[in-house]
């Protein structure tokens, strides 16, 4: 796990231990780690490795006085209203109110955050268990083949049903009724295309 130093640190924590451990004196150490003897004497006389927090002993608000932050840490344990409603209701009492520094006030004494209800989220649900090689995406293909002619005739909801009827007695006549419709559309279209070529077609 990697040691976090603060920016200049000249020593790491196993050079303050074997000081710790070490009985040399003050200059000899010092000459062995490239380190003022001070440093030297300061490590030995502590009983950790690690630095020493920095910063105020006792954080507090330099914008709000201590009765302001007491009251706005009463108001959101009470309440438990979200950030921007707490600053929207608080703003009229404390005019000089940020978000900012309502959080910093909050951060402190744990209610930055509010608590996590159970009923805020869904319970969580395990994967189903697969033994190992178990390829899950399955792609089924159906083919379903295509209604012969009569079927789709009889099937459809608009033919009438006496022709229904005369295509259940002879299929033939609707293979015979498809040719000629055929025939009739192409003829009427080859007329309509040498008329619009020698000019007497309709415009």
């Amino acid at each position: 796990m990697g040691q976090v130093l603060h920016g200049r640190a000249t020593t790491t924590e196993a050079i303050r231990r074997a000081i710790q451990n070490s009985q040399e004196s003050l200059k000899k150490l010092a000459k062995r780690y490239g380190i003022d003897p001070k440093t030297v004497a300061k490590w030995r006389n502590r009983t950790s490795t690690a630095d020493l927090p920095t910063g105020p002993r006792e954080p507090r608000s330099t914008l709000l006085s201590l009765e302001e932050e007491a009251a706005i840490v009463a108001f959101r344990k009470h309440t438990l209203l979200p950030l921007d409603d707490c600053l929207y209701a608080l703003q009229p009492t404390i005019p000089h109110l940020t978000r900012s520094s309502l959080h910093r006030c909050l951060q402190p004494h744990g209610s930055s955050r509010l608590p996590q209800t159970g009923a805020d989220k869904p319970a969580k649900q395990k994967f189903k268990a697969y033994p190992i090689g178990y390829f899950g995406a399955r792609v089924i293909k159906r083919y379903y083949p295509p209604a012969p002619p009569v079927e789709r005739v009889l099937a459809h909801p608009e033919v009438a049903k006496v022709d229904k009827e005369l295509c259940k007695a002879e299929p033939l006549m609707l293979f015979t009724g498809i040719h000629a419709a055929g025939r009739f559309g192409k003829t009427r279209r080859s007329s309509w295309g040498a008329s619009n070529a020698t000019g007497t077609g309709r415009h």
